[in-house]
């Protein structure tokens, strides 16, 4: 499994929780809360589902900036060996 499907399945698994909580918590904070207070239980496992995507998240992310500052780096080697070339 891709990283991009592993972080997909966490996604999913946080739907269960994260996602009623912050439409709630924009409509009405307090009770967003009262209905979810899996929040401020960090062995619940709706926490332990949230942690886990935003660490996957975070992990994918940072991945991602290290390619791309591969690539980035090996345009612009490329670029200058081109400008030799044609000099």
């Amino acid at each position: 499994m891709c990283i991009r499907d592993s972080i997909k399945a966490l996604k999913i698994r946080c739907y269960e929780g994260w996602h009623d909580f912050r439409y709630l918590y924009s409509k009405k904070g307090e009770e967003a809360l009262q209905y979810h207070p899996w929040i401020f239980e960090p062995r619940s496992s709706n926490y332990i589902k949230f942690r886990q995507f935003v660490g996957a998240v975070s992990g994918n992310s940072k991945l991602m900036s290290i390619k791309l500052k591969g690539i980035a780096k090996a345009s612009e080697d490329l670029k200058e060996l081109i400008s030799k070339e044609k000099n």
